[in-house]
């Protein structure tokens, strides 16, 4: 008789092999707007973090300080994400070494490790200083902690529900969804301690919902009063935020819609829905006998995800399918319960497209392409060795060369300050770590202009500002201009045209204006009396990238 391999040795194969592509996507990938928009917060001191969260922000102030922390260790802006990545590799470990040993087959415990560790998805988002990786790590603890599914008939005892009170806190500190969890987790509880004494089961809850509001208290009024108000802005309609979660946990935001295996994902993924709604309503008319333990804490988590779910997209939050990053390992287990269901043969087919899907998506990622979030296709390293070149020119030692790059795009703002490119004055909008303020006193008459036109998402008034001062700094270079067309978009033609259907987000809405080329760069020479002249005109940029306004 075959030996099955140990199904925790599984785990921690496929825990390892994801980890390890994770640092390579990190390695790889640009840093996206709001970590680079948050950088200016989590590089200073901690009392201004904790009076910007208050005042300014919609986020309570807990993954600023952890990232404030992180760099502290580690003063790389890209590779002290890994910090969050090891809180979230964490969770998945306690999740996934608790519930694969309840699947009986080696088939369906491949597929479940498949899923909930080499989705496309979790491998795009699960490093990042910002609240995904921190609190979805925090949160798998806490659901295991909370079911208990290693064991066979659990009891709630006060110690567990005290520290699932002070799990729930620091989840809040995090991200408020906090509240959306809490409701699922519920729910799934009282569907695995259904059996207990009412008055202990409702005497465990006091103490857990005790523990979590006298650690949040002080935090409340500032959620009220600031936080809720000014986040209207994060919500977005139900249509949309179904849609968008729905397409990142059926196909993931690695694929662009319609991309053939993002179709046929949304395909099986309907079919499993299809065939799980056919197997409840077989369940519901056959008469059934009290579930199995390992049967109870199973359905206890599919009620959990799918309730999730459901909250998640009927709060708007969905509109952000980052938000839902949980969704990814926990809605793993009713697919793979699904699929259970199946033929032998449908099933190892199954298994073997989710391989090619995963594989394929990885690719995407590596390779900065084909992604549906449009600043992570971006190659903003061309832009800088353009400007690097110029800077390396041959010219007279007492008069070496010097650049002025005006950019809204904070991406390229970013690379350009993190490159240290000596004599080189970066003109954003935007505030941020790096950059100079000024050209260099004396030792640059003759400096070079490059004005970069990019993606620029927004409402129309912005759009129209931004892109007529950069049309006022392209009026200040002398002589015939030199163009320049980076990072080719061989999507661009089909983005144009879907930009104009609501509901698809600043993700694509800002791409109707540009050609195939995500960077349209115009530079000439430019007198250097009149980069002040220049500098006036263009009230919507900062001189200086680590000055810049908001």
């Amino acid at each position: 008789m075959q030996r099955k391999p140990n199904p925790r040795t599984l785990a921690a194969a496929f825990l390892l092999a994801s980890a390890a592509l994770s640092v390579l996507v990190l390695a790889r990938r640009n840093l996206y707007d709001d970590e680079i928009f948050s950088l200016h917060l989590v590089t200073g001191s901690v009392a201004n973090i904790l009076r910007t969260a208050a005042e300014g922000d919609v986020h309570p102030p807990g993954m600023y300080l952890l990232a404030h922390c992180a760099y502290r260790i580690l003063p790389s802006f890209r590779w002290m994400d890994l910090f969050p990545a090891l809180v979230l590799y964490a969770g998945l470990a306690v999740f996934l070494f608790a519930v694969t040993p309840l699947l009986q087959r080696t088939r369906s415990q491949l597929c479940l490790l498949l899923l909930a560790t080499l989705h496309p998805q979790l491998l795009m988002w699960d490093t990042t200083f910002r609240w995904y990786s921190w609190w979805t790590g925090l949160a798998l603890i806490a659901l295991t902690v909370a079911l208990q599914p290693r064991i066979a008939r659990p009891t709630l005892s006060a110690a567990r529900a005290l520290t699932l009170g002070l799990l729930l806190a620091c989840l809040f500190y995090l991200n408020y969804i906090v509240f959306l969890f809490a409701v699922a987790l519920a729910a799934a509880m009282f569907l695995r301690y259904r059996t207990l004494p009412w008055k202990l089961a409702l005497t465990r809850c006091l103490l857990t919902l005790g523990v979590f509001f006298l650690f949040v208290a002080p935090q409340l009024r500032t959620l009220l009063t600031v936080h809720l108000p000014d986040g209207r802005a994060q919500r977005y309609g139900f249509a949309v935020s179904l849609l968008r979660l729905l397409q990142s946990v059926a196909v993931s935001e690695a694929y662009l819609p319609w991309h053939p295996l993002a179709i046929l994902a949304g395909l099986v993924f309907a079919g499993l829905c299809a065939a799980g709604a056919i197997a409840l309503w077989r369940r519901a008319h056959n008469p059934q006998p009290e579930p199995t333990p390992p049967a109870s804490v199973l359905e206890s988590i599919v009620l959990f995800g799918l309730l999730f779910f459901l909250l998640v997209a009927a709060s708007g939050l969905g509109g952000k399918p980052r938000n839902g990053l949980l969704l990814i390992p926990v809605l793993a287990l009713p697919a793979v319960l699904t699929v259970e269901t199946l033929r032998p043969r449908t099933q190892t087919a199954i298994l073997i497209f989710f391989a090619l899907w995963s594989a394929v998506g990885i690719a995407h990622l590596l390779g900065r392409y084909g992604l549906t979030k449009s600043t992570m296709n971006d190659r903003p390293e061309q832009v800088v060795a353009l400007v690097e070149r110029g800077l390396a020119s041959p010219a007279p030692r007492s008069q070496p060369p010097c650049a002025v790059v005006v950019t809204y795009d904070s991406g390229l703002a970013f690379a350009l300050a993190q490159a240290n490119l000596a004599r080189l004055l970066i003109v954003s909008p935007y505030r941020g770590p790096g950059g100079a303020r000024t050209l260099p006193p004396e030792d640059c008459a003759r400096p070079r202009l490059y004005t970069v036109q990019s993606y620029l998402g927004g409402t129309a008034r912005r759009v129209q500002t931004l892109n007529g001062e950069l049309e006022i700094a392209q009026l200040y270079i002398e002589g015939p201009p030199s163009i320049d067309s980076f990072s080719f978009d061989p999507d661009a033609r089909l983005k144009r045209r879907l930009a104009r259907v609501p509901g698809l987000g600043a993700d694509l809405g800002s791409v109707a204006s540009l050609p195939d080329y995500r960077y349209v760069v115009t530079s000439g020479p430019i007198d250097r009396a009149a980069v002040q002249a220049m500098r006036r005109r263009m009230t919507h940029f900062v001189s200086g990238y680590e000055t810049g306004v908001d």
